[in-house]
């Protein structure tokens, strides 16, 4: 199995081919990938690059790191693994939070609330006022 390589500092112009181009160099080149932006399409600003063997990545990154491509410096180190996120609870809840997802706000306030105008229960126009929150008084 070759090594991963973390490519930092790439102009936004660059694309995957170059990238493989520009380690083919160093040696042979199992992958290359600029990352994009989901939405735009667009470069993030860096990319992986795998290299065929642990040799053949030492000496990419002994060459290339601090080496200028389109102006801008290169970073080339050894790409770290991506640390696993903890498994989430039901439907990707873990629980806690604020008002548990049920408006928060209002409340019953009974018939003595109502008379003194705060509180809960209803208000003078007869609407009800437990729960919801936000939106337009009425």
């Amino acid at each position: 199995m070759g090594k991963k390589l973390y490519v930092g500092g790439l102009p936004p112009e660059v694309t995957d081919v170059q990238l493989h181009a520009l380690f083919a160099a160093c040696g042979s080149v199992a992958s290359a990938e600029v990352m994009k932006e989901k939405r735009t399409g667009q470069s993030r600003g860096f990319g992986f690059v795998e290299m065929s063997t642990h040799e053949e990545a030492q000496a990419a990154v002994a060459k290339l790191h601090g080496a200028a491509l389109g102006g801008m410096k290169l970073v080339v180190n050894e790409a770290k693994p991506v640390p696993e996120k903890p498994q989430k609870g039901f439907r990707g809840f873990d629980g806690g939070g604020y008002g548990a997802g049920y408006g928060g706000r209002g409340g019953y306030g009974g018939p003595a609330a109502n008379r003194a105008g705060f509180g809960g229960g209803f208000n003078q126009k007869g609407h009800d006022r437990r729960g919801g929150g936000g939106g337009k008084g009425g």
